[in-house]
């Protein structure tokens, strides 16, 4: 996205939002949404596009996908239909023949969700395990700060996460069938994790209302996702002070001391009873040094 000057990562995530929207009502198969956000992403890595122009590569990019991996695909006359009136056929068409050209006719690669099925079988996911990594990594596909890892890498995130979340991990389990060590997945994770608590208050709930509406995948406490990803000092740390900058802003446009307290002690009511004591101690004692500041 460097290389865009009239777009950016915000309008990134605000397209592939509304494209899994699309991709539900078509019921399409996972794979296609992931081959669409994938040639997307190759397209403006190559292209600049302007904004008027973004929903277009989105439609058209979910419009070669399906082509390509979808048994009865959805018309032309269907995608032009999404946009309400934005484009006519002739928009689409000219985009296709643009993007399969800019990107060499290349529609066949590995994605995560092709890696994702070769773990599930090699680990015999159970179904719960198997649904919840696939809504973790979902996730990412509006995140795009994990362009950076590897297909691989963004897959088995996912299953370790889910696993551990769920108590049926093992070492010698997910290394001989994954053949990647923990401690390499460890970064990733974390990005995982800080998403999936990000995205639950975001505005962008596509994927959220997909996994409950169809009841995919049975939603887990944000504790025991937490507890799974194991939190160094570091991170709580940073959390803490995160938390206390969204509520001082708060207070500093009019909200009482009082109710700036509850919605504090709200927030670190959702952590593990490990971080609680922690979070609180930063909160506070940042909260009464600005405070102290204030009255000087």
């Amino acid at each position: 996205m460097s290389n865009q000057s009239d777009i950016n990562h915000r309008m990134r995530a605000i397209l592939i939002d509304w494209l899994i929207d699309v991709h539900l009502k078509y019921k399409l198969i996972p794979q296609t949404m992931y081959i669409a956000v994938n040639l997307i992403d190759r397209y403006l890595e190559k292209n600049e596009t302007k904004r008027t122009k973004l929903q277009l590569v989105g439609v058209t990019a979910m419009f070669i996908a399906c082509k390509y991996e979808e048994i009865y695909p959805p018309e032309l006359k269907d995608f032009v239909y999404i946009t309400d009136g934005a484009y006519v056929k002739a928009d689409v068409l000219n985009m296709e023949y643009k993007m399969l050209k800019s990107l060499d006719f290349n529609v066949t690669f590995p994605t995560q969700w092709s890696i994702f099925e070769i773990y599930k079988k090699k680990l015999d996911l159970n179904e719960k395990t198997f649904k919840l990594a696939w809504f973790l990594m979902e996730l990412c596909l509006i995140n795009y700060k994990t362009l950076k890892y590897k297909m691989s890498v963004l897959a088995a995130s996912a299953i370790l996460i889910a696993s551990k979340t769920l108590g049926v991990y093992s070492s010698n389990w997910f290394l001989k069938n994954v053949g990647i060590e923990e401690k390499n997945l460890e970064e990733c994770c974390k990005e995982m994790y800080d998403f999936y608590v990000y995205n639950s208050t975001h505005s962008l709930q596509a994927i959220r209302k997909k996994f409950s509406s169809s009841k995919k995948v049975q939603m887990i406490d944000d504790d025991k996702i937490q507890n799974a990803v194991n939190l160094s000092d570091k991170n709580i740390t940073l959390l803490a002070y995160t938390l206390y900058g969204v509520f001082q802003s708060a207070y500093i446009f009019g909200i009482s001391e009082e109710s700036f307290k509850k919605l504090i002690n709200k927030e670190i009511n959702k952590f593990p009873e490990k971080y609680k004591e922690q979070i609180q101690k930063i909160v506070s004692e940042t909260f009464e040094d600005w405070k102290r500041k204030q009255q000087i």
